[in-house]
């Protein structure tokens, strides 16, 4: 079997960014389409644990579609990257991460496969060998995992956001009352706030991705009702920098630093990205602490619902304004170029796996620019970064 022909060299973007000028690149992306999770059924589920239906691949796993997704994610990086990073995997060149969760752990391995497919010394034999070449996804326990795992209790950030939800959201929680009694009554689950809200939607949500008949009484809330009101739940979870911090700060901390230590050139410079496979919530936390709208935060929707409650069903966040959910395989990329001997960030969101063109974002805290001087990109978001140390000691976490 013939190597693949060799991929072209992306032609440079219109603001004079190109492989030439890149230097570095981080990357946070969505695994690919699952199944529902053990702990995603409530009280009325009409789809029990036990339905066939989820077998073989096992609750919370990733489906077919999921995997062709991100290995077409993994292609499009190559379309992107290449003259960049080597079209032969070569170990120092890059890094994948990902938390010890099946389908994130498969997520990394399809992305890498469609970023490498075997070529040239990588052939280890010839049959399987011109199919497959074993990269390394690098992982750790959930229980020690600042982050990826948004579980790990945190009694300062769920204190803040139970605050917000019960005494900040009193009004949204009064107003949509009639929704809460309506869906707390069908599912059997105690519905009170937000969070709520955004358990049953994802239920809901995963049941419809996978084809199943919903039950009549969804059709007056869902999609619509509900998936407004979770998007709100997703923005209140990181509602002030304090939140933010906790959450997005690990993730972001090692962003920057691997930045800042490629513009001083103490890190290797044979390694060129680092992917790290997570969550939805992954990509939300760093989406809204980076802040790229012109209006941004819970103002708009707030008043929307709270003023407007016949146009939430319509309501749309304006272009390039807040995120409501990610879809799968979307990645958040961060470009470090060097122009005119000076460092540069280049941010870009790609809204899904299937997508081959990431977009700019531009970026509220500086200047509404999606290209921005290295310094100014980390002065405005150091204060975001945090030390495990200092994550633990935060959070409360005694460490033996």
């Amino acid at each position: 079997m013939l190597d693949p022909a060799p991929s072209p060299i992306p032609k440079p973007e219109p603001d004079g960014t190109s492989v030439q000028t890149l230097q570095y690149v981080a990357m946070i992306v969505r695994h690919g389409d699952r199944y529902k999770d053990k702990n995603e059924f409530f009280e009325n589920d009409p789809f029990m644990l036990e339905d066939p239906f989820w077998l073989p691949h096992g609750h919370g796993q990733l489906r077919n579609k999921g995997k062709f997704r991100m290995h077409y994610l993994g292609q499009s990086l190559r379309l992107r990257y290449n003259g960049f990073i080597k079209e032969e995997y070569y170990y120092a060149n890059i890094r994948f991460f990902s938390p010890n969760v099946d389908r994130c752990l498969m997520s990394a391995q399809l992305v890498s496969q469609g970023l490498f497919p075997p070529m040239g010394i990588n052939i280890w034999n010839d049959n399987v060998g011109k199919f497959f070449q074993p990269i390394p996804i690098r992982s750790m326990d959930n229980s020690q995992d600042i982050w990826f795992n948004d579980g790990k209790p945190c009694p300062p950030y769920e204190k803040e956001l139970n605050r917000i939800l019960e005494q900040k959201l009193k009004d949204i929680n009064a107003k949509y009352q009639d929704i809460y009694e309506y869906v707390a009554y069908h599912t059997g689950r105690n519905v009170t706030n937000l969070q709520h809200i955004d358990e049953i939607y994802t239920s809901l949500r995963l049941e419809s991705e996978n084809g199943r008949i919903m039950p009549d009484w969804t059709k007056q809330v869902f999609p619509s009702k509900l998936k407004a009101l979770a998007g709100l739940y997703n923005q209140v979870t990181y509602y002030n920098d304090k939140m933010k911090r906790i959450k997005a700060g690990p993730i972001f901390s090692e962003i920057l630093a691997d930045l800042q230590s490629k513009t001083t050139h103490l890190v290797d410079r044979k390694l060129k990205m680092k992917v790290w496979t997570g969550y939805d919530a992954t990509l939300l936390k760093m989406l809204h602490t980076l802040r790229f709208s012109d209006k941004y935060g819970i103002s708009n929707i707030e008043t929307v619902m709270l003023e407007n409650p016949d146009q939430m069903e319509a309501w749309k966040p304006p272009a390039n304004e807040d995120i409501m959910e990610t879809n799968y395989g979307s990645a958040l990329l961060f470009e470090l170029h060097y122009i005119n001997r000076t460092y540069f960030v280049k941010v870009l969101y790609l809204d899904q796996g299937f997508s081959r063109s990431p977009k700019p974002l531009k970026l509220k805290e500086c200047d509404n620019s999606s290209l921005i001087p290295f310094d100014t990109f980390y002065n405005t978001y150091k204060k975001f970064m945090i030390t495990e140390k200092e994550w633990n000691k935060k959070c409360g976490v005694v460490m033996c």
